[in-house]
């Protein structure tokens, strides 16, 4: 079965191309555009484009068409915001990985101790929110940060 937006049995080959253009012109299709792209200037008569939105349904099927193309955006939208939860969560894992190394080492020329505690803290962010976990504003040292943590890993922090 043809999907409504494809060729007709009965479809000229240039009423096709006529609704191909309407359909394809997306919000700004008009009636008016495709008679001024078919006719203007051939020699025809205005009044075929309209008779032919009307005699194969020009109007629906572009309905349909935009329905169909928003699924799919839809779609690759959703796919894409997964790759970047997944990116996020792995760099906020280094980030932390980082940090901590650098604490351990406790070697200030590769990293200051206040900036791998940030780093940690903006790579539990980071991944937290890779994870779709809620924002939560924390002060640390004096600087503001928003954290993501999920419930049950949720700690107080006291300023000293």
């Amino acid at each position: 079965m043809t999907k409504p937006w494809e060729r007709k049995p009965r479809e000229t080959p240039k009423s096709w191309e006529a609704f191909r253009y309407y359909r394809d012109q997306g919000i700004t299709r008009s009636l008016s555009k495709v008679n001024k792209e078919h006719f203007e200037g051939k020699g025809g008569k205005g009044r075929q484009i309209e008779e032919w939105s009307s005699k194969y349904n020009w109007v629906e099927r572009c309905a349909k068409w935009d329905a169909y193309k928003d699924e799919l955006f839809l779609k690759q939208a959703i796919v894409a915001k997964l790759e970047m939860d997944a990116k996020h969560i792995a760099r906020g894992i280094k980030m932390q990985e980082f940090g901590e190394k650098a604490i351990d080492l406790k070697d200030p020329q590769l990293i200051a101790a206040t900036s791998a505690g940030k780093l940690i803290m903006d790579g539990a962010a980071l991944e937290s929110r890779g994870r779709g976990e809620p924002d939560e504003k924390i002060e640390v040292s004096g600087v503001e940060l928003v954290v993501n943590f999920p419930e049950a890993f949720k700690k107080k922090v006291k300023n000293k």
